[in-house]
């Protein structure tokens, strides 16, 4: 039974910093096992017309920042089966795994 709901993303949180891992080093790796993924939800102080009408804002904001550099969008479909999430979980996991 379908239930109506509609989850348009889904966001984990990784600490690059910490695993000593660029977010796009990790993007790329996914990319080349056929998995694409996205950074959602960038700061609005960050996009080009409020960096330039205001300036730099990071400093301001810092659990903006902390959410924005440990962001990454899964793939997320309706038809997404419980094989195609366990690839992307297994994939993701045997990069950032040390």
């Amino acid at each position: 039974e379908e239930s109506g709901i509609a989850y348009p993303l889904c966001v984990v949180l990784i600490d690059f910093e910490a695993l000593k891992l660029e977010r796009s080093r990790v993007m790329n790796r996914l990319k080349e096992r056929g998995i694409g993924t996205q950074v959602h939800y960038i700061p609005l102080y960050r996009h080009p017309y409020f960096a330039k009408r205001f300036g730099r804002l990071q400093e301001r904001y810092p659990h903006s920042e902390k959410f924005y550099a440990q962001a990454l969008s899964l793939p997320l479909w309706t038809d997404l089966e419980e094989g195609d999430v366990d690839r992307v979980c297994r994939a993701l996991r045997e990069i950032v795994q040390p």
